[in-house]
């Protein structure tokens, strides 16, 4: 678990072809979005255009999340034919696999805050918010029917480890790390901001929590003290948006 995400990529022999196009459609697709939010914000007083940009944006989603899967799948194949030096020792008997990770998330952490400390800069820890934490979010139709995969193991993750990563909040505190629980942001949020069936937000939803990241921040540089983080406001991401 000490191991980047994307290890086994870097120190693999060759990049496969398959994978290589898988990024670059999805790479093309979010470049599309981009440009049609430009052209649907020069339209913006239109209701056709924003329809239109609607209609579009969605399209765009699907294929999004549709080519993530494939991604996803590729790689957990391509996991399985890994060598040691791409997954690294296995864990030694006895250390369960969400204890070590866990460990090591609070430690790096608290290194980072040391770091800050030493080199006079700001670092804030923020707990992402996730769709499989239970009651943390009133779905969209859009979501209850593309985000929601069971047939993964995220929900049995997030179930699991979410609580713990909670209860280490005090040890951060206690060394000084500015941790906030941003997990609930999107309590009271009723419109689409999950992308994909992992984790990923759409522009709404990033739009969202960097308000509420922002609004944090600022509200405890105000208060010279940390503060309890905000809850997402529907209305801040149509002013952001614009």
């Amino acid at each position: 678990p000490s191991y980047p995400t994307i290890w086994p990529r870097l120190v693999a022999a060759t990049v496969q072809s398959e994978e290589i196009q898988l990024v670059g459609r999805i790479t093309n697709l979010r470049d599309q979005s981009v440009s049609n939010g430009r052209l649907a914000g020069a339209l913006r007083f239109s209701p056709t255009a924003n329809l239109i940009w609607l209609v579009r944006e969605r399209s765009f989603d699907r294929k999004v999340v549709a080519l993530n899967l494939a991604l996803e799948q590729y790689s957990d194949e391509a996991m399985q034919r890994a060598s040691f030096s791409q997954l690294g020792p296995s864990l030694p008997e006895g250390i369960e696999l969400t204890a070590a990770s866990i460990d090591i998330w609070v430690a790096s952490s608290i290194q980072l805050g040391n770091l800050a400390v030493g080199n006079d800069f700001s670092y804030h820890h923020f707990l992402q918010p996730n769709q499989y934490l239970p009651g943390s979010k009133t779905f969209s139709p859009y979501e209850l029917e593309h985000v929601l995969d069971r047939r993964e193991r995220w929900e049995e993750v997030i179930v699991l480890g979410y609580p713990k990563l909670l209860a280490r909040q005090p040890e951060l505190r206690s060394a000084h790390v500015d941790f906030a629980d941003m997990s609930g942001v999107f309590r009271d949020v009723e419109e689409t901001v999950y992308l994909d069936n992992c984790c990923h937000l759409n522009g709404r939803g990033a739009a969202l929590l960097v308000q509420a990241i922002i609004d944090y921040i600022g509200e405890a540089r105000a208060n010279g003290a940390s503060v309890k983080p905000p809850r997402a406001n529907s209305s801040l991401a149509g002013i952001l948006a614009q």
